[in-house]
C-alpha cells in the first residue's frame, strides 16, 4: 500500500511506451483506422494520465472527495479494458495465457466485491 503511488506512476510510464508503439503502428501499419476503434483506448489513456497527474498530496487536498471518485472510476475503467481485452483474446486465439489473465482480472473484481461487502457489513 505504501508504494501505491509509485506503482501507479510506473504503470502510467509503461503505458506511455505502449501508447507510443500503438501510434507508430497506426502511422505505418494500420493506416486505415476509424475513430470508433480509437475512442475507447483514448478514454482509458485519459483516465491513466488523469490518475497519474493527480497522484500527489496537493491534488488530494485540492480535489477532495473528487480525487477518490476519479481514482475509483479510473481504476474500474482500466480494469474493464484489461478484462475485455483478455477475454476477447482468449476467445479469439484460445491461448492459455489469455485465459489465465482473464481469470486474474475477474478474480480481482471478486476480491474488490468481497472487500466492499466487508466494509458495508
Amino acid at each position: 500500500m505504501r508504494a501505491r503511488r509509485r506503482l501507479g506512476i510506473a504503470f502510467a510510464v509503461s503505458h506511455s511506451y505502449h501508447l507510443l508503439g500503438i501510434i507508430v503502428l497506426f502511422q505505418f501499419v494500420w493506416a486505415d483506422w476509424s475513430e470508433f476503434e480509437v475512442l475507447p483506448g483514448s478514454l482509458i489513456y485519459a483516465a491513466i494520465y488523469a490518475m497519474a497527474f493527480t497522484s500527489n498530496d496537493a491534488s488530494v487536498r485540492t480535489l477532495g472527495k473528487h480525487w477518490q471518485r476519479l481514482h475509483t472510476v479510473g481504476g474500474y475503467l482500466i480494469w474493464v479494458a484489461f478484462t475485455v481485452s483478455y477475454l476477447g483474446n482468449a476467445v479469439q486465439t484460445g491461448r492459455p495465457q489469455h485465459y489465465l489473465f482473464a481469470v486474474v482480472c475477474v478474480a480481482l473484481l471478486l476480491v474488490r466485491v468481497v472487500a466492499w461487502r466487508r466494509k458495508v457489513a
